[in-house]
């Protein structure tokens, strides 16, 4: 039996839909949620605007229980003078594809296409100041060819009339101050991606606090947390937080970078502050002169900006990179900044059991660079003109990242379906024994990255590496070498290593791997 207007109309006292093109309608909405305007909260204004650019029009206004809000009125509100609400509300926001929407067309609205539109969620708190809650949001930023910018990103569900909706996003929340200030807020949203991506259990805001300083009180909360404080936190929850203090703004560029490729969150220190660094784009064409003989060149070097979640100024903030001073004892350091906002610390989230670092898969990738041809020809029954001639192997690019092997392997498969990587070489990926983790150090040359689109740009082989080796073990880190075609990679995973060199397959450049797609792109 279809449903009626009747049906329907007692619902409309608890929850309601908001026109956000209609004026009256935000006001209405504002008033709704308790605020008398925008100025006083950057966060939630940054949310709608957020919404507004992925052209959302209706709002969906529903009453919400929140066990995040719950841990921190059991832990403050609920022993405060003024009596505080239990309840909050949640926004969901619809893309404005959706021509009329009331609360019989939403309840009839199939599920593909509740999903399609749907934008993301906010809950609000019904506390007088700092009211932005969890928060979930598409990103709004993609490059030409549709390219998400926004790396750190995982799926999450909620409900609404009992149906299933889903959005893709990386986790925001607004410090409250009393519970938990910055710190705590930044733990949050790291602990809540890296529960999606199964690396920890779910944490509630005051748990992160007892993690971080056992003893504190609530006046002792306001103070924050140290970095030593937040470390502690993140190895409670089983994870490898790796913490660095770069000597110059070119290794924390190249820390950001890497880490952010590997779509792990990295945490940074600013100035009595902290925030989430969760992406990056690229220069519009990447311009730069062949490296000097032995010098090594990332992508990071191609980088405009980097993406970040700042609880005191909303989700999905663009900082961009420039070069700044501080003082350190009697003489100045050179630090990178975020819209001229000095990096003092960066603290990536990694996962347990990867012990290499970037700086070290680097500098691996160097050494193999330098050594493969001779380690190759040293090999029996290897002639000479099958190995790689020497210019292949200068005047390269390297993009690092740290990827799940089932995961690279897929995405290898799939390249190989649609012709992008010879069918040869997946199969030697998909059958060699890897680590849950591995790194991955792409390879292009600089001519085919020079005055090109970065998300255009051509990519001639890889490097893997055991993310689990010794960083002094250059040998037995190497999993796989692949360029032009000819791939040396391992059989075995026995005390004696068993190592193959096969080719030349066919050797044509293809586009780099595993950049996170923006769906609507991905279906075209």
């Amino acid at each position: 039996m279809p449903l009626r207007a009747k049906d329907v109309r007692g619902i409309r006292r608890n929850v309601r839909i908001f026109d956000l093109r209609d004026e009256q309608a935000v006001v209405r909405l504002l008033r709704h949620l308790g605020f008398p305007n925008l100025a006083r909260s950057h966060p939630l204004r940054s949310v709608f605007g957020i919404a507004l650019e992925s052209n959302c029009r209706w709002v969906v206004a529903e009453p919400y229980i929140s066990t995040d809000y719950s841990d921190e009125f059991a832990g403050c509100y609920s022993r405060v003078f003024r009596p505080i609400p239990r309840l909050c509300t949640r926004l969901h926001f619809f893309s404005k594809s959706v021509k009329h929407l009331t609360f019989l067309t939403l309840l009839e609205m199939p599920d593909v296409v509740k999903v399609e539109h749907y934008i993301g969620y906010s809950v609000i708190r019904p506390i007088p100041v700092f009211q932005t809650g969890d928060t979930v949001l598409k990103s709004p930023y993609c490059s030409d060819d549709g390219s998400d910018l926004i790396h750190c990103q995982a799926e999450f569900e909620v409900h609404l009339f009992g149906e299933e909706l889903r959005v893709r996003g990386m986790p925001f929340i607004q410090q409250e101050t009393n519970v938990g200030v910055c710190a705590q807020a930044d733990l949050w949203m790291v602990a809540r991606y890296m529960n999606r991506l199964g690396e920890t259990r779910r944490y509630r805001p005051s748990e992160l606090t007892r993690l971080a300083a056992p003893y504190s009180t609530l006046n002792s909360i306001r103070e924050g947390l140290t970095d030593e404080q937040m470390l502690e936190a993140l190895r409670q929850m089983g994870l490898n937080p790796v913490m660095i203090y770069p000597q110059n703004a070119s290794e924390a560029r190249e820390v950001l970078y890497a880490y952010a490729e590997s779509e792990l969150p990295v945490i940074v220190g600013l100035p009595q502050h902290v925030a989430v660094v969760i992406g990056h784009d690229y220069a519009p064409n990447m311009v730069r002169h062949s490296p000097p003989r032995g010098e090594v060149v990332t992508l990071a070097a191609y980088v405009n900006a980097f993406f970040v979640h700042d609880d005191a100024e909303g989700p999905y903030i663009r900082r961009t990179i420039g070069r700044g001073e501080i003082p350190v004892g009697r003489s100045r350091q050179e630090v990178v900044t975020l819209d001229g906002v000095p990096v003092e610390y960066c603290m990536a989230i990694v996962p347990p059991r990867v012990l290499l670092r970037p700086e070290d898969v680097i500098e691996m990738g160097r050494i193999w660079v330098a050594r493969i041809r001779k380690w190759i020809l040293a090999l029996p029954r290897v002639k000479k003109e099958t190995v790689w001639p020497k210019e292949d192997l200068q005047n390269l690019v390297f993009r690092p990242y740290l990827r799940r092997s089932d995961r690279f392997k897929t995405e290898i498969m799939e390249f190989a379906r649609r012709e992008k990587v010879d069918a040869a070489i997946a199969v030697r990926y998909c059958c060699a024994p890897m680590p849950k983790y591995i790194w991955v150090l792409e390879l292009s040359k600089v001519d085919e990255v020079r005055n090109r689109s970065p998300h255009r740009r051509l990519v001639r082989g890889e490097i893997l590496l055991d993310s689990t080796a010794n960083r002094h073990s250059v040998d037995d880190a190497l999993l796989a070498f692949h360029l032009n075609g000819r791939i040396y990679w391992r059989s075995r995973n026995e005390p004696t290593r068993e190592y193959f060199f096969d080719g030349p397959f066919s050797s044509e450049p293809r586009p780099p791997l595993l950049r996170p797609v923006k769906r609507e792109h991905q279906a075209s």
